[in-house]
């Protein structure tokens, strides 16, 4: 009875837990659907999983489409493989996706290159001013960097699109509070 109730246990916490990833990225997007995250391959850096052939392959020679470059890239974010998420958006970089510009700047960000997480953020927002999760991830830069006031700015233009209870907002909200703590 304590083996059934144990494997019960593991997959109930199973399903919660692939529910929770599954939700994750539309909650953290809050800008709209996005498509399905696959779990980042167990392929070495510098290589993904080719959607094809469904074998590790180095980056530059992946072959997919922007819709699964922007996949891998979120999930490769996700993991801390930043360079491999800007490696693998390159190639689709210049569709001026705002989705695609948002990820590349997280993922600059992320690498400590503010600079360049910001000239794609501001690219991103100028094809979609309303994306909340650009301003919000944007806000988070000028948290790190200790510019509160325009840390500020970007969660007054969430607000206005958003309102106060979307994860955008809830998120920027957290780290500006958290930095005046600080202060």
């Amino acid at each position: 009875m304590a083996v059934t109730r144990a494997k019960a246990w593991r997959g109930s916490a199973l399903a919660a837990i692939v529910a929770a990833g599954l939700a994750l990225p539309a909650a953290a997007m809050n800008d709209g659907p996005l498509p399905p995250v696959p779990t980042p391959a167990a392929c070495p850096r510098g290589q993904a999983l080719d959607p094809q052939t469904k074998t590790c392959v180095k980056i530059q020679a992946l072959d997919a489409a922007p819709s699964e470059r922007f996949a891998m890239a979120f999930a490769f974010n996700r993991v801390g493989r930043h360079d491999d998420a800007v490696a693998v958006l390159d190639p689709v970089a210049h569709r001026r996706d705002p989705l695609v510009l948002t990820e590349l700047g997280f993922a600059f960000r992320k690498l400590g290159r503010f600079d360049t997480a910001v000239a794609y953020y501001r690219a991103a927002l100028a094809v979609d001013p309303d994306a909340a999760r650009t301003r919000s991830y944007l806000g988070e830069g000028y948290v790190a960097i200790g510019r509160l006031d325009l840390a500020r700015a970007e969660l007054a233009e969430i607000e206005r699109v958003v309102g106060t209870d979307a994860a955008p907002y809830l998120v920027l909200a957290r780290a500006i509070a958290a930095a005046e703590g600080r202060g």
